[in-house]
């Protein structure tokens, strides 16, 4: 179907560093690279096309990733794909999407999501079928429940495609935890569809994302994260409207949006905190943010009015480490 794919970057250096990473881990061989004019491409081992390349745009003028364009890799395994990811954070990619089934594009589509060093977003997917390993995920109480036991989970960054399925979500949250949320559910309900596809917007340069937890194929909890743009403030992080259903909770979905909120803060270098609010006497969700390494630092009375009274909040703060070998 294709001649060649071709991808702007501005950096063919660092560009091609990040690339030649990429591709060895997808089996492709180098077919070409001209530093002096700034161009390389790839190709499959046995030769032939399509071809992927990359280069410094031919008009001359300075690259700028596409909004809404991306370019998806064939990964033959699932295991391909996670292997693939590791590789592009290792290299300076930032996560938009960690590895997991996605069955709302067909039961079988495996795919993990980063933008590469230029800005643009690349997938890697796998259509082949796989049993999903047995998987024993830790309760509340910390003990395995037989429950978890063959259940899809999957963590995947919200797209506005999701914008229906959150709000659905988030307004249970609103209606269910009023002293959680400083929106009342009356307030969120009022505002457009517009709105919530706003917040999800897919853009590399995004003041917030959220993330979405599955489980079986269905949203089953959400966790938001917003990033400063005041220029004192731009090494922090705000982990914001984490909710779990109630049917879906105790199979380890909190834990697993806790590690991947702080992932994604983690790939991003300016980043070195996080910070949250919690519910003074919600002892069940300031555990889960101890064990993950927020620490208490004050508590703001009076944060919120709900129904004539006032609950209070426990700010918190988790300083993010980074591996520096």
């Amino acid at each position: 179907m294709f001649s060649h794919i071709f991808v702007g970057v501005k950096d063919f250096k660092r560009a091609f560093a990040f690339y030649d990473a990429i591709t060895k881990e997808l089996g492709l061989a180098l077919r070409f690279s001209n530093p002096e004019n700034g161009w390389a491409g790839w190709q499959m081992a046995g030769g032939g096309r399509p071809l992927f390349v990359i280069g410094l745009p031919f008009d001359g003028n300075p690259h700028a990733a596409g909004n809404g364009q991306m370019v998806a890799f064939l990964a033959n395994t699932r295991e391909m794909v996670r292997r693939v990811h590791k590789t592009a954070l290792a290299n300076g990619a930032s996560c938009d999407g960690p590895p997991g089934l996605r069955t709302h594009y067909h039961p079988d589509y495996y795919g993990a999501y980063f933008r590469d060093t230029e800005g643009n977003k690349v997938c890697i997917a796998c259509h082949t079928a796989e049993p999903e390993p047995a998987t024993f995920v830790a309760s509340d109480s910390g003990a395995a429940t037989q429950a978890s036991r063959q259940r899809s989970m999957h963590i995947a960054r919200l797209v506005p495609s999701h914008a229906v399925e959150y709000r659905t979500l988030m307004l249970e949250a609103y209606e269910r935890h009023p002293d959680a949320f400083t929106s009342s559910v009356a307030e969120r309900a009022a505002l457009p569809p517009s709105w919530w596809e706003t917040r999800l917007k897919d853009d590399a340069n995004a003041a917030e994302l959220v993330l979405g937890g599955f489980l079986d194929g269905q949203l089953a909890g959400v966790a938001g994260l917003s990033f400063e743009s005041r220029e004192k403030a731009r090494h922090k992080a705000n982990l914001f409207g984490m909710y779990i259903a109630p049917a879906y909770r105790k199979h380890g979905l909190g834990r697993l949006l806790v590690e991947a909120a702080l992932a994604q803060a983690r790939a991003n270098p300016a980043i070195r905190l996080v910070q949250l609010t919690v519910t003074q006497g919600n002892h069940a969700a300031q555990t889960l943010y101890e064990r993950h390494g927020f620490v208490p630092f004050g508590v703001e009375p009076l944060a919120v009015a709900v129904g004539g009274q006032f609950a209070s909040k426990v700010h918190m703060w988790c300083e993010l480490v980074r591996d520096r070998t």
